[in-house]
């Protein structure tokens, strides 16, 4: 479904309007804003496999530091910075994240490498506001490859209609639409907004179980006694 397809169902469905008609048109906005919220709610509800993304960045000799891509929320739990194979030594190794403090004591002490072996998030563009990524003072360019947690994409009915895609289609009808249903008849007063919750909060428990991870495998905690069977 898309984010038109959303709203459509909504306000024929719970609404009881045209969906295409014109006068319509303050409501399609507000939906519209709910549906942000509930994209939101979704997105962070968990660190879902299918939001992990991949970028490079490359800081310049001798500056230590770069913003981080644009879309940047957090490292998350699994993710992590590497030096990707690809010359000057680089081998794939993955930096430690270490508080800023670290940084600063090597970059105050002038100590200085090629091939970082730390990394930490600190600090901000003043004119983007873009994080950094801070690494002791380099002496040639440094490649790093990041894997990390996005922001959730701007959606919209326009040139954005298709990003709540991104939330994978499967979940939309039993999490993303009774999310929207949830809030759109609460903003009513209708009391039938509780219903739509429960229905909200069922589905993404269906949603958690199907994104476990380690599928496939069995899980059981380690014996007393020092094997497992």
């Amino acid at each position: 479904m898309n984010v038109t397809e959303i709203i459509d169902q909504v306000l024929a469905r719970d609404d009881n309007i045209v969906a295409t008609d014109a006068d319509n048109s303050t409501r399609r906005t507000r939906l519209l804003e709910y549906l942000r919220e509930v994209e939101a709610e979704v997105w962070w509800r968990r660190d879902w496999t299918w939001k992990k993304k991949r970028a490079t960045v490359t800081i310049p000799a001798g500056q230590g530091y770069v913003t981080l891509p644009a879309d940047f929320s957090s490292m998350g739990l699994y993710g992590g910075v590497y030096l990707p194979r690809g010359g000057g030594g680089a081998d794939g190794t993955k930096l430690e994240m270490v508080p800023e403090s670290v940084i600063t004591d090597l970059r105050e002490s002038n100590s200085s490498n090629s091939l970082p072996s730390e990394y930490a998030l600190f600090g901000q563009d003043p004119t983007t506001f873009l994080q950094y990524i801070q690494i002791a003072t380099n002496s040639g360019a440094v490649t790093l490859a990041i894997w990390y947690q996005p922001n959730p994409p701007d959606i919209d009915e326009a040139a954005n209609v298709n990003a709540i895609k991104a939330i994978p289609e499967k979940y939309h009808q039993l999490v993303v639409v009774p999310g929207l249903r949830a809030k759109a008849r609460e903003a009513k007063g209708d009391a039938m907004w509780q219903k739509a919750v429960a229905d909200y909060e069922k589905g993404f428990v269906w949603m958690q179980s199907e994104e476990n991870r380690f599928q496939g495998e069995y899980r059981q905690l380690p014996s007393f006694f020092g094997r497992s069977y």
